[in-house]
């Protein structure tokens, strides 16, 4: 599982979405480049450092432009949702 600050990630309140591109997480090249459909880590959470409150997110998808990954896409059981870009 990877863990995460929400300060690392913007957030749109009317999406009720964090994103983050994979290069500003120091995410390892190997496990995250562009024709890997399904990330190594499965889960990511994030947590708010002024609450201490945290929220667990799983793998739903990749957006794909052909055979490239654009982006991974997480979902909480409460519906926000996590995506980190592939830049």
């Amino acid at each position: 599982m990877l863990l995460f600050t929400t300060d690392l990630f913007s957030y749109d309140k009317d999406a009720k979405s964090f994103v983050a591109e994979s290069s500003e997480l120091d995410l390892p090249a190997e496990d995250w480049n562009s024709l890997r459909h399904t990330p190594v880590e499965v889960y990511v959470e994030l947590t708010n450092p002024k609450t201490n409150d945290s929220r667990q997110f799983k793998f739903s998808h990749a957006d794909m432009n052909g055979d490239e990954a654009m982006g991974w896409n997480y979902e909480s059981k409460d519906g926000l949702h996590l995506l980190i870009i592939n830049d």
